[in-house]
């Protein structure tokens, strides 16, 4: 019987693991798109200022 809950909590910690691996996966991309689009933002902007100047 408690081989049988040993396996058990082996495989529990093993899902959890892979499941925090998932996540951290997840939350790092939504990261990179944000720090992505927020470059994207910045370059806009500073075109903006360089036209507004030109005028």
């Amino acid at each position: 019987m408690s081989r049988l809950l040993l396996q058990c909590r082996r495989t529990l910690l093993i899902l959890r693991r892979q499941t925090a691996v998932e996540n951290e996966k997840g939350l790092f991309s939504k990261l990179l798109e944000k720090c992505e689009s927020f470059g994207k933002e910045e370059k806009h902007v500073d075109q903006e200022q360089e036209e507004s100047k030109r005028s």
